[in-house]
């Protein structure tokens, strides 16, 4: 494989990514839970006794409450998706400058080295990162 057909590949690559970044799907999930007792071994994991007050007194032996956070969350997924969106753009641009790269006449392998660097630093799937230098490889680049 000659560089300039493995630039094509990585182009497609990053075509394909520019123009569908969904086809790789984050989700959260949030469970609440109020109180939980987890005992191993046998024995009591909570154990709640009242006394006291009389007539027409109230006596809490035990409370619970639980909240979604809803609040949290959303400041969580905001800052979540701000990187997963600063991410995306480097895995763009990596793929960009590492086609540019196989382009010129003669390659640098410090300039591929660091598109290989900054893309093993984001989210991109190792599939995409195997079939990278793969298409490398066989146009004669060493990683």
């Amino acid at each position: 494989m000659r560089s300039e057909e493995a630039a094509a590949v990585i182009d497609a690559l990053r075509e394909s990514f520019q123009s569908n970044p969904s086809q790789f799907h984050f989700a959260v999930n949030v469970t609440t839970i109020g109180t939980q007792s987890i005992v191993n071994g046998g024995g009591t994991g909570i154990n709640v006794s009242v006394s006291g007050g009389g007539p027409g007194s109230s006596t809490t032996g035990f409370s619970s409450t639980a909240s979604s956070g809803k609040t949290n969350v959303q400041i969580a997924q905001q800052v979540a998706n701000e990187e997963i969106q600063r991410q995306a753009q480097q895995i763009i641009k990596s793929l960009s400058d590492l086609a540019t790269e196989l382009r010129c006449t003669t390659p640098q392998q410090s300039n591929i080295s660091k598109c290989i660097s900054a893309l093993s630093s984001t989210f991109v799937p190792a599939l995409v990162l195997a079939a990278v230098k793969t298409v490398l490889a066989l146009s004669g680049v060493v990683v």
